[in-house]
């Protein structure tokens, strides 16, 4: 379903869709069709799966004038989410087998994980925590550590207190963004090109979350906003808090779990593409029989507004330690000659 419209003598433009994307006949195994092993292969794939995608789209345009300035605004939004819907046959052991591992009609990109409630003050508070917060009765905290959430109340931190925090790392964006604006004016013109995306996730960890993984170097931020002793000399000296527990060498100890303390919503918006450009006046370059001369100066990915510059990595990297080439910042000078 959707909508074209055209407003304000032409001025505004505006398209905009909703859709659902339903697929039948998903290819899948039949596991309760059982073949000797002396036959040497396993049974092919069949249609019997069903998923889909639900989303919507759309982008609005605007151009007019004022005086001799020219310019248009653009935006376009594209939001979509996929769904599981039918398996064949799924079977769990028990209700909470079906409820962590079911993947009948729900919505795909699920990141599981433990509910980060507090940090640990103090050593008194450590040893009068009534909950089994490492699996050791907490012998190995520190202060500063994590607490996690213990959402069936046994009184125990284990996998049956995970619960749905986020989105799927290594995924696209589910929802996706971006604009134009562009300016003309007595033969200087600007375009601006801007991307963004959200609705997708990021897990901190490796060299990001590890202090010396591996035997390696760690950033700044991770040795210095920690929680650690005022003098590192006296184990008796009161604690210092910090952003980040207490460092361990090469591991990050109880607090090492798959939590929303390491996991980040992403969310940005980049300039893509920036261009400023003069075209010269035509009584100019009638002189050497030229149509057309323009110079320009062009900049790619020169500035990213998001919420992940305190881990120091680009948003659309989806490597947990960041240890991949970053996109480079691209700046170009040049002219056009047209004849």
């Amino acid at each position: 379903m959707g909508i074209d419209a055209t407003l304000l003598n032409n001025k505004l433009t505006l398209t905009a869709d909703i859709f659902k994307i339903i697929r039948t006949g998903y290819p899948g195994k039949r596991y309760d069709v059982l073949l000797p092993a002396e036959i040497g292969y396993d049974l092919p794939n069949e249609n019997l799966g069903k998923n889909g995608y639900y989303g919507a789209e759309g982008i609005i345009t605007y151009t007019d004038k004022v005086g001799e300035l020219n310019y248009v605004v653009s935006g376009n939004m594209t939001f979509s989410r996929y769904r599981e819907l039918e398996t064949y046959k799924p079977r769990f052991s028990n209700s909470w087998n079906e409820y962590r591992n079911s993947i009948e009609d729900r919505w795909g990109g699920v990141w599981w994980g433990y509910q980060v409630v507090g940090r640990f003050q103090s050593e008194e508070e450590i040893r009068n925590h009534p909950i089994n917060n490492d699996g050791q009765n907490n012998r190995s905290q520190l202060p500063g550590d994590l607490i996690y959430k213990d959402v069936n109340g046994d009184g125990v931190i284990n996998d049956m207190d995970q619960r749905p925090i986020g989105y799927q790392t290594g995924w696209a964006p589910m929802m996706s963004f971006g604009g134009r604006i562009g300016l003309d004016w007595k033969g200087i013109n600007l375009n601006i090109d801007l991307a963004g995306g959200a609705i997708q996730s990021w897990f901190q960890d490796y060299e990001l979350r590890n202090a010396f993984h591996g035997g390696g170097n760690s950033p700044a931020y991770l040795l210095e906003d920690r929680w650690h002793r005022k003098d590192p000399y006296d184990p008796n000296s009161e604690w210092i808090p910090g952003r980040y527990p207490a460092i361990r060498n090469g591991n990050s100890g109880p607090n090492s779990r798959n939590s929303d303390f390491w996991l980040t919503n992403v969310r940005y918006l980049r300039v893509r593409n920036l261009e400023i450009g003069y075209n010269l006046p035509k009584a100019w370059i009638q002189k050497i029989k030229a149509e057309k001369i323009r110079f320009y100066i062009n900049a790619s990915n020169l500035i990213s507004f998001d919420n992940v510059k305190d881990y120091q990595i680009d948003p659309e990297i989806e490597a947990r330690a960041a240890v991949v080439y970053p996109q480079q910042r691209v700046f170009m000078v040049g002219f056009n000659m047209t004849f």
